[in-house]
């Protein structure tokens, strides 16, 4: 099957009818379909989490503590969290301490400045991840050292993405976070809204990376594998490709573009106007399909990009 056939059925397959109307009863977009030209995206590799026999087996001077400091392991900080006490006075006899350990206390650890990334605890079989800061972890008691990532997305002026990736460690012993290994990765700009990228990836031998603006609506499955998704203050979607297999990702985004948090409160989702140029008070969400499918014969996947927005997708090759 040729790309264009392949396109046109895809299309055709997946493109479900809106399910809302505008008071002004807008007319539907047309689907937008777009031959990416796989080849062209950047190869690299998204590192292993750290197996748990290299983590520190002491803690390094650099390493952030609930103690105000600067440290090495990064821009991360690690505050108590405060419990409100019970107004109810408890009549119960009181106890006199036990000696020993320390008793357990919980803490979140947080960007100390607002920064565009995913902040999330790795664990093995699992396949979703919740990146959003703050994590609240436990201190004290005998448990090991965990992995902690933090995976922090820039833009460069060349139209890329640069996400780098740092694996850091928790001790809960010391309730600090010790620093670990760093990696970077860059991403192709592969759609486009009113030439502002919203949409990157990156291919490996046996993956395809993908970086979008937050959605909290998203299905992806694969033949070979099992997709891996990170949420936070944007989507890291990981599909596993092989030879004569096919992937797909059906997503709504609340917006077409990935915004740096704000100081002063979470960005608005809604960079839609409506016709009259006012704000939308309930802005529709833009669709969004990806489509891999591969032969034995063909070194690359064919990749397909398809969204109702108008102008959402651009100049790779269009099917209209």
């Amino acid at each position: 099957m040729n790309a264009r056939a392949l396109a046109l059925l895809f299309a055709a397959v997946t493109l479900a009818p809106a399910s809302f109307s505008w008071a002004d009863a807008e007319e539907e977009a047309k689907a937008q379909v777009v031959l990416v030209d796989f080849a062209s995206i950047p190869a690299g590799a998204l590192p292993a989490v750290p197996a748990q026999a290299s983590a520190p087996t002491s803690a390094p001077a650099a390493r952030v503590t609930d103690a105000p400091r600067k440290s090495a392991a990064g821009e991360l900080k690690v505050e108590p969290v405060s419990v409100k006490p019970s107004l109810k006075r408890s009549t119960k006899r009181l106890h006199k301490k036990k000696k020993g350990g320390l008793p357990n206390r919980a803490v979140e650890i947080k960007p100390a400045t607002a920064s565009l990334g995913l902040l999330y605890t790795p664990a093995e079989n699992v396949n979703e991840f919740d990146g959003d800061s703050p994590q609240r972890l436990s201190c004290g008691g005998r448990a090991e050292v965990a992995p902690l990532r933090w995976e922090k997305l820039t833009f460069e002026a060349s139209g890329s993405a640069r996400l780098e990736i740092d694996d850091l460690w928790f001790d809960p012993q010391s309730c600090s976070v010790w620093p670990g290994s760093t990696s970077v990765v860059t991403l192709k700009a592969i759609a486009w809204d009113k030439g502002v990228p919203w949409l990157f990836a990156m291919r490996s031998d046996s993956s395809v990376t993908f970086v979008m603006p937050r959605s909290n609506d998203m299905s992806a499955e694969t033949m070979v594998g099992a997709p891996l998704t990170v949420r936070g203050g944007f989507t890291r979607v990981t599909m596993p490709i092989g030879r004569w297999g096919s992937a797909s990702l059906l997503a709504e985004l609340p917006s077409l573009s990935i915004d740096p948090p704000s100081k002063t409160g979470p960005p608005s989702k809604s960079g839609a106007k409506a016709p009259d140029g006012k704000d939308r008070p309930d802005p529709r969400p833009v669709e969004l399909g990806v489509e891999l499918v591969q032969t034995m014969a063909e070194k690359y996947p064919t990749l397909l990009v398809r969204t109702r927005e108008p102008a959402a997708v651009a100049l790779n090759s269009r099917f209209e």
